[in-house]
């Protein structure tokens, strides 16, 4: 069987139109054992339980020591969980609706050591078509998503599962490493 973790970000309570479209594709995949991983607020716990209704697991990262996380911290903190599920493939959108940078994928890959592939547009069982044409999948990979799919509904019948909820101290992270402490990029101003 094929497992398969999916991180995704909630934005506004809702995920992220291109985690969305990862997660189905994931979803979409026959054989498939799927994880989803967010690092996010605790109060997201109902969105995350919505999330299980479709069938897969979810393991929420919530510590008040990661607020102000960058894009290399919250990395750290997916790639330390996904390091503790050893997934085959791991599934992100390719950026967030907030932030816009498109490089916690590319981070997450260096940091467990699996190949790269972003800009996806369709999968076939280890051809993966991207905007810039197509690309093998040869090991364990990233694949950062387009928004390509649209996230399907929850069934009138499914149960929700237990959303396993996790701090730092589990994944062996100490409060210097991570939120602002941590964090090497300081947002001065937006707008």
């Amino acid at each position: 069987m094929l497992k398969i973790a999916v991180a995704v970000k909630f934005y506004k309570g809702e995920i992220s139109p291109f985690d969305a479209s990862a997660l189905e594709w994931a979803l979409s995949e026959k054989n498939a054992e799927v994880t989803v991983i967010s690092m996010s607020p605790i109060t997201m716990t109902p969105q995350a339980e919505y999330i299980t209704r479709l069938g897969a697991d979810f393991i929420l990262v919530s510590d008040k020591a990661l607020i102000g996380s960058d894009t290399l911290v919250t990395s750290k903190v997916l790639a330390e969980t996904i390091k503790r599920i050893s997934p085959d493939i791991v599934y992100c959108g390719r950026q967030s609706v907030d932030g816009d940078t498109a490089q916690v994928p590319a981070e997450i890959s260096e940091l467990i050591g699996y190949d790269f592939i972003p800009y996806a547009m369709e999968k076939t069982e280890n051809t993966v078509k991207t905007r810039y044409g197509e690309k093998e999948i040869t090991g364990k990979t990233v694949i950062s998503w387009e928004k390509t799919k649209t996230l399907r509904a929850a069934s009138i019948r499914s149960k929700k599962r237990e959303v396993k909820a996790i701090g730092i101290k589990e994944l062996g992270l100490k409060e210097t490493e991570t939120g602002i402490i941590g964090s090497h990029t300081k947002v001065i101003k937006t707008f």
